[in-house]
């Protein structure tokens, strides 16, 4: 961090710091906040689960990067964030517990409420995080254009 006139600060290495936080995350956090995996019930499909408030549930990685760039992203993996209890998942969105399920319920790390202005989705740094730990190249470059469109002069 470098102070600017004015006294503004200035994150510099800003890459360097990104790559940190997603080597965090994938390996420490996301492992350590896992509820659990599950599937739809019922063969229903990711986007008839309604998350609009962002209060009780927000979409994660791949459902996030399709709602937030408007493409016709087809998910694969699914993660929802929340700070409900694991039997209340269950019920209030028809899961079934399942160890190789395609859905991965997370509890929430946060409680700054400014997380839930991309209502249904996570904060876009969370979704580039989780999209560029995955690996696949298909969330690669989604979350390339997730980084241009809503990263760009965050930080």
């Amino acid at each position: 961090i470098i102070t600017l006139p004015g006294k503004k600060l200035k994150l510099v290495q800003q890459e360097l710091l990104i790559n940190k936080w997603i080597d965090v995350l994938s390996k420490q956090l996301l492992p350590y906040t896992l509820i659990g995996r599950y599937d739809f019930a019922g063969r229903r499909k990711w986007y008839e689960i309604n998350l609009e408030d962002g209060k009780e549930y927000s979409w994660g990685s791949e459902p996030a990067a399709s709602i937030l760039t408007q493409k016709n992203f087809i998910p694969q993996e699914y993660s929802i964030y929340t700070s409900k209890k694991p039997s209340e998942v269950v019920k209030d969105l028809k899961l079934t517990p399942s160890a190789d399920g395609a859905l991965k319920v997370y509890q929430k790390f946060w409680s700054d409420a400014s997380m839930e202005k991309y209502a249904p989705t996570v904060d876009p740094l969370l979704v580039y995080a989780e999209l560029i730990a995955s690996k696949d190249s298909r969330n690669i470059e989604i979350a390339t254009e997730i980084k241009e469109k809503f990263l760009h002069g965050k930080f």
